[in-house]
């Protein structure tokens, strides 16, 4: 079950992944990507309170605001969801199966232009 996938994956897996976005991610022009730790909340409703360590891409594009990038991602034909944290957009590799990493590459370049 994909939930369970992502409830347990560790943490060095996830930096590899992170680290490998990030590269793709940076190559856009206009793009800074960086990997970075993260904490993945497990649930609101049945466990709120409940953390993951985990790790995440952090995105500024050139020119556009963090939140105008998060909604531009969101509006993709597919959407990528993120979170807007110190005035950068933060993409939780927890959340994103391995095969939908190019999907998120493709996302971000249709969102910058």
């Amino acid at each position: 079950l994909p939930v369970w996938r992502m409830l347990s994956a560790r943490p060095e897996e996830l930096q590899r992944r992170a680290e490998s976005l990030a590269r793709s991610l940076g190559g856009l022009p206009g793009i800074e990507a960086a990997a970075k730790p993260s904490k993945a909340q497990v649930g609101s409703g049945t466990v709120p309170a409940q953390e993951l360590e985990s790790r995440a891409v952090v995105l500024a594009a050139s020119g556009v605001p963090a939140a105008e990038l998060a909604r531009r991602l969101r509006a993709a034909r597919v959407p990528v969801f993120s979170r807007v944290q110190g005035g950068k957009v933060w993409l939780d590799l927890r959340t994103i199966p391995p095969a939908d990493e190019p999907l998120v590459v493709e996302a971000l370049r249709s969102a910058l232009g």
